[in-house]
């Protein structure tokens, strides 16, 4: 009927096949580079790329109706219902796809594993493997290499799938899956990976530089030459910039390349995978770090400064606290860290965080405080001061708690055992049974008064004055005390020492707590909060606009805006204590309008402050009421060394009221004097 009114088709049907269906499909196939024509996929209008009698075809379905026909079973004479023999061989022809899984198959694995054998030589996949995609690592430069449809394949799985589903059950697959398999060489029993490695890319690799004038960086286009005879035979045609681009992504030749890594190392090349993920970026961060700082212990927070012109350009940003961190959990014994650990060694890294600390921190000063007061009997309250004297490293550290600890076999345990020879050598004192109170007592303010007595009140004792064996006007337990010695070391290192780290100063300030009605802020405290927490919170508000957004656990740079006793200070911490009212109570009170202008404060958080159960939040020596901060030192959840809050403590230290002598180890308090100041 349609060709009596000048239709040139004979039906409907034979229209949309040779007008719509085909040429579409033709088109589809150019631009997609497959047949796997999806149920939603409508032919754009107005698109000159496609046939205009297909324009606003939905493709889709016609392909799904397509599918749906082919599956039926040939139930009647006529062609009715079913997909005509003849169109059934074209569509097979230009390639169609039947089925989901005709399209997995054909289009997905056995394209990529062509292109994988292609580009490598073998079809030994690791079950790792995964075909390149835009969003990966250098995804533009290396998808360029497979085709479209395969872009983030999964190949090393399935191949694994493969073959352990042929292993459990050898009618798993078709006869025409197993010979397509058999035409790529899958199922070989030789490792074909290492035959490649030997015979193509190994070559390949060590003649690369001999012919580009020692280069070993080589670009991800690079092919072989086909027509050069230098080049080994097996490797001519082969993609070498790809594959060393994959060796590099860990995908391929791991097996291989260990055991040539070490002539691969010496001929020049660098690789990641060759040398180790910390050797490029790591082991110079480590060095420009401890050149900066003196040492290796590197906060989990610390990011090299972007703005530091010091660095290298490219170690700026780099997160070397974290990598440090990793790097200990790993352990000597991780085969990554073996390619590095050499290197780490000659710097002076130390795996266990108490180690770093005690050898760059508290074992130099240490050092310096025997050569500068001639013993190591350093107070509990000793802090090493900020000054060029002093090695950097150390300054602020709490030698006095650190000293004690280690007599008492709380600390540092392994670290003494290893560094004992230094510890002897600086006349280390193990045990102290007599402590310097005693001393003064019992000995020194006996003989003070009789040398005065003699000398005048005004006279001073020399420094070499030895008390004489034979005078019977000085105690018996005196005799030979080189009064002058102890005296001097006793001076320079009370004067050294602010007045809340000394016994004296430590009983003024609990007379002063019991006495004062104004309650006043101590010099010490004072000092501490202007130079310390108020600078840093002012410095904060500079670079920031303002404290009020401030993250309660924010922790302090070590940049130079920041005064230098702030650095690793849990300066968030600090804020929430202020705004709850749990300590700082004074010092709100004394600064409550400038920390408002630093939104350190807020307008809520100015209410009346109570002390709960009516304790004391800020005492006069700057230490809490129920026992000051506890010290106990410990590894942190990143490895690293710290106190039980956060590695800070305001500077302020447990002073607690003591008898004039100390406890011994043994419990006893040591009364029995002696005619030395200490007894080793």
């Amino acid at each position: 009927m349609l060709q009596s009114i000048g239709f040139p088709f004979a039906d409907w049907r034979t229209y949309v096949w040779e007008q719509q269906l085909l040429p579409a499909l033709r088109v589809f196939q150019a631009l997609e580079g497959h047949l796997f024509v999806r149920q939603d996929f409508q032919v754009p209008l107005q698109d000159p790329k496609w046939p205009r009698a297909a324009w606003g075809v939905n493709l889709g379905s016609l392909c799904q109706v397509l599918r749906r026909d082919a599956s039926v079973t040939r139930r009647r004479d006529d062609d009715t219902d079913r997909l005509a023999v003849d169109r059934r061989d074209v569509l097979n022809a230009m390639g169609f796809i039947w089925s989901d899984t005709q399209w997995k198959w054909e289009t997905q694995f056995l394209k990529a594993l062509d292109s994988y054998r292609a580009l490598f030589g073998h079809c030994n996949v690791h079950h790792t493997f995964r075909v390149p995609s835009l969003g990966d690592k250098n995804g533009g430069q290396l998808t360029a290499f497979w085709p479209a449809a395969t872009a983030g394949y999964r190949l090393g799985h399935i191949v694994a799938k493969v073959r352990t589903s042929v292993h459990e059950d050898d009618q798993a697959l078709t006869l025409q899956q197993v010979a397509e398999l058999q035409e790529l060489e899958f199922f070989s029993q030789v490792k074909k990976s290492t035959m490649v490695w030997r015979d193509a890319i190994l070559p390949s690799l060590r003649l690369y530089p001999k012919l580009f004038q020692g280069e070993t960086c080589i670009p991800v286009d690079f092919v072989v030459p086909d027509d050069d005879d230098r080049w080994p035979e097996k490797a001519r045609g082969m993609k070498l910039g790809y594959i060393v681009a994959s060796i590099q992504l860990k995908q391929v030749f791991q097996a291989e390349l260990r055991d040539d890594r070490r002539e691969l190392t010496e001929i020049g090349y660098t690789w990641e995978a060759l040398v180790g993920k910390w050797a490029k970026e790591l082991v110079p961060a480590l060095y420009w770090y401890k050149k900066t700082f003196g040492h290796c212990d590197v906060p989990s927070y610390y990011v090299v400064p972007m703005t530091e012109t010091s660095w290298p350009k490219k170690l700026r940003g780099y997160q070397l606290g974290k990598q440090v961190v990793r790097v200990r959990r790993s352990g000597r014994g991780n085969d990554e860290v073996a390619d590095v650990l050499m290197d780490l060694d000659a710097i002076g890294f130390k795996f266990s965080a108490f180690e770093s600390n005690f050898v760059d921190r508290v074992l130099p000063a240490l050092e310096v405080y025997a050569k500068t007061y001639g013993d190591t009997h350093v107070p509990q309250g000793f802090i090493v001061p900020s000054e060029s004297t002093w090695p950097q490293p150390s300054w602020g550290t709490k030698l006095g708690h650190t000293v004690r600890n280690i007599r008492n076999r709380r600390q540092h345990a392994q670290q003494v055992e290893k560094y004992r020879e230094r510890l002897k050598n600086i006349g280390f004192v193990w045990s102290i049974y007599k402590s310097t109170a005693a001393t003064k007592r019992d000995i020194v303010d006996p003989c003070v008064a009789i040398y005065k007595k003699e000398h005048g009140k005004k006279a001073e004792i020399p420094r070499s004055f030895v008390v004489p064996a034979d005078d019977s006007r000085y105690p018996e337990m005196a005799r030979s005390f080189e009064l002058g010695a102890w005296l001097a070391r006793y001076n320079k290192r009370t004067n050294g020492l602010l007045p809340i780290q000394t016994q004296e100063g430590r009983k003024k300030a609990v007379a002063a707590r019991h006495t004062s009605v104004e309650r006043n802020l101590t010099p010490h405290a004072e000092q501490y909060w202007k130079d310390v927490l108020l600078c840093s919170f002012q410095v904060y508000a500079k670079l920031h606009g303002s404290c009020k957004g401030m993250d309660g656990s924010f922790v302090v740079p070590n940049e130079n805006a920041y005064p230098q006793p702030a650095w690793g200070l849990n300066l968030g911490l600090r804020l929430r204590h202020l705004r709850h009212g749990i300590r700082y109570t004074k010092e709100i009170e004394k600064y409550k309008h400038e920390l408002l202008d630093l939104g350190v404060l807020l307008y809520e958080d100015t209410g009346p402050l109570e002390s709960k159960s009516g304790e004391d939040t800020n005492r006069e020596d700057g230490c809490r009421e129920n026992g000051g901060l506890n010290d106990k030192e410990n590894l942190n959840d990143e490895g690293e060394f710290s106190t039980e809050e956060d590695n800070r403590d305001d500077g302020e230290e447990d002073f607690n009221e003591e008898d004039d002598s100390e406890e011994c180890e043994d419990g006893t308090t040591g009364r029995e004097p002696s005619s030395r100041a200490h007894i080793n």
